[in-house]
């Protein structure tokens, strides 16, 4: 089965399903993934773990799910409290968006990993204006 293929099948599941922790760590995850996990995110409001270090979301993949993470009502996610996006390439471009659609009002997510990404300066300091607030 190819990767992708997989995802999609594996999302599908997340939809269906009520789910309280995804772990797609190492799994080769990139913005296409990125956009079926939104889906999946939406889909289950009771979900409170997600675990995807060690992909390749990038800054793109990161502003998708942190998108996700954003309800269409501007109301944040109701129950993720643990986020690991450690080792995915994400930089400053990315945390900007975990920062502004992610963080900064939500007071549900406790946790967020970030290690082993390419964060300068910019992107250190929108992620820490955004707990402030």
């Amino acid at each position: 089965m190819h990767r992708c293929d997989s995802i999609r099948s594996r999302s599908h599941a997340l939809v269906i399903f009520h789910v309280v922790q995804i772990n797609l760590t190492r799994r080769g995850i990139g913005v296409e993934d990125a956009k079926l996990l939104k889906e999946a995110i939406y889909a289950n409001p009771q979900l409170s773990v997600l675990k995807l270090s060690y992909n390749e979301l990038g800054d793109e993949g990161a502003a998708i799910i942190a998108s996700a993470l954003q309800l269409p009502d501007g109301t944040h996610h109701g129950h993720l409290s643990v986020l690991d996006l450690g080792f995915n390439s994400i930089g400053d471009r990315g945390c900007e968006a975990l920062a502004v659609h992610g963080l900064a009002g939500n007071y549900n997510l406790q946790t967020l990993y970030l290690s082993g990404n390419q964060i300068g300066e910019k992107g250190a300091l929108s992620i820490a204006g955004a707990i402030l607030h």
